[in-house]
């Protein structure tokens, strides 16, 4: 009890199934620290960054004493390859995982209970969007409210000498296209 299996800010090379204890997911931001999940047995955990190849985006400590099964990258690539739809099944669960994190975690949902968090999220449709792609256009309508789930997100406005001029950088939690739906007028 009370190990930590990783923490918030290492690399990720291992994804693990929690098969007896439990376990707390808890995210540091801005010098606070959240409990994001307590996991039970059964569990799989730490797919995000083995998927991301980023860093590990919480810390995961043991509540009791535990028992679990540590699977390295090279494995999982081992068990996909004889298996594909292996690989589908962890990359939907990993996305179910983001935006959990996200509705726990971003300010626009603080205002509402759990339960609430997962009705307004089943309404979301989640979307990829490539590096140097437009969201939404100066003048033209918003599509909706887009929350970054990943990533971060230019804002820019062209000034009067048609030069991009950049606005803010959004990161995950973040919100934008609101003002153009909720006005019903072009983005500006």
């Amino acid at each position: 009890a009370g190990e930590a299996i990783f923490t918030q800010g290492t690399a990720g090379a291992r994804l693990y199934l929690l098969l007896q204890g439990e376990v707390e997911v808890h995210r540091n931001h801005d010098g606070e620290d959240r409990l994001l999940a307590r996991l039970p047995a059964g569990s799989l955990f730490g797919e995000l960054a083995l998927l991301t190849d980023k860093p590990r985006s919480a810390t995961v400590r043991t509540t009791q004493p535990s028992e679990l099964i540590a699977l390295s990258r090279a494995q999982v690539e081992d068990v996909a390859c004889s298996h594909p739809e292996l690989s589908g099944q962890i990359v939907r669960f990993a996305r179910r995982r983001l935006l959990m994190n996200l509705v726990s975690t971003a300010p626009v949902f603080a205002p509402f209970e759990p339960a609430q968090r997962l009705q307004i999220l089943q309404r979301f449709t989640s979307r990829v969007v490539a590096a140097g792609e437009t969201i939404i256009s100066e003048e033209a309508p918003s599509e909706g409210l887009f929350v970054v789930l990943e990533g971060t997100v230019e804002v820019t406005k062209l000034d009067a000498g048609d030069d991009k001029v950049v606005l803010a950088y959004l990161n995950e939690g973040q919100v934008f296209g609101e003002i153009s739906l909720l006005k019903e007028q072009p983005a500006t």
